[in-house]
């Protein structure tokens, strides 16, 4: 048997036994392995059902055991589409014929750690408005499904950064990674607020005024910022923020307020009418100038129109 750990070409003398021994010798060429190694390492494919890799061998044909094997340049070889999970031996075989292998080992294509999104706030809103829209961010290549409950739940809007309800409540974004369907552990929740329109109590006070006077006493059990109004300005104005009412000609107008609370939201009172009158007039019952003698009463009639009493 001849052996050697170094490629090359060796002499080798061998003698024959017996009682009459000869000696003779002979040339042994070693020819040296085929050499193969992983010049791209393994990667994940984007949807983690696969991985591929590249090698570089010094010549000869490659080969493995699962995989698509293809040489891609001179003796750069890439095996591609190896199931995730899959160890695999390589192969390499020489023109000498000579033989070497190379164990690879799958990499970890499970999901890895996907961040939950990022809130952009909560939101409210005033019975009656249009509903706001809710939103959230993430990283590129990720998207969010909307669901009703921090987990499990109901899938209500997927592959959306905002989303709409139809109604109060607290709706949860959950990151997504579009290639590999990753998703994040945890959910964000964000918060829809409804706040009611606050309460517009009727006005009172006075609601019958002559020219010339003011109306000063109107009030209402509202709470919050109130702002008056007058339907009809020809016959009153009034302040808006003290509701004093200035009479400007006869006849009628309504008085309104717009209270607003805390949370911005606002409600229209109910109307108080207020009248205008004219003042009474005061006229002779002659057209010549009052007259009496002494010795009478020295009483004058004179004739009124235009008074409410009489």
């Amino acid at each position: 048997d001849v052996s050697a750990s170094t490629p090359g070409t060796y002499t080798v003398t061998y003698t024959t036994a017996g009682s009459c021994p000869n000696s003779d010798t002979a040339s042994v060429t070693i020819n040296p392995l085929p050499t193969i190694s992983v010049t791209s390492a393994p990667t994940c494919s984007l949807d983690l059902l696969t991985y591929s890799l590249e090698v570089t061998v010094d010549g000869g044909t490659v080969v493995s055991t699962a995989g698509t094997v293809t040489n891609t340049s001179g003796n750069i070889w890439s095996i591609t589409n190896i199931s995730a999970g899959t160890n695999i031996t390589l192969t390499v075989t020489n023109a000498n014929g000579c033989v070497n292998t190379q164990l690879v080992t799958a990499p970890n294509c499970s999901c890895p750690v996907v961040n939950a999104p990022t809130s952009g706030g909560d939101e409210e809103f005033c019975t009656g408005d249009a509903i706001p829209t809710l939103t959230a961010s993430v990283l590129a290549g990720e998207t969010i499904d909307w669901y009703d409950a921090a987990s499990g739940g109901t899938l209500l809007l997927s592959n959306n950064t905002s989303f709409t309800p139809g109604s109060a409540g607290t709706y949860y974004a959950e990151a997504r990674v579009i290639a590999s369907g990753c998703t994040s552990a945890t959910r964000t929740g964000i918060a829809l607020i409804e706040n009611s329109l606050p309460n517009a109590p009727p006005i009172t006070g006075t609601s019958a005024v002559c020219i010339g006077d003011t109306i000063t006493d109107l009030t209402t059990a509202a709470s919050g910022t109130i702002v008056w109004s007058s339907s009809n300005t020809a016959v009153a104005t009034i302040d808006s923020s003290t509701g004093v009412v200035t009479p400007v000609s006869t006849g009628t107008t309504n008085i309104t307020y717009v209270v607003t609370d805390g949370n911005s939201c606002s409600s229209t009172s109910a109307i108080f009418t207020v009248t205008v009158n004219s003042l009474p007039t005061l006229g002779l019952t002659s057209s010549s100038d009052p007259t009496t003698c002494s010795g009478t009463d020295g009483s004058i009639v004179l004739a009124t129109t235009n008074l409410a009493d009489g």
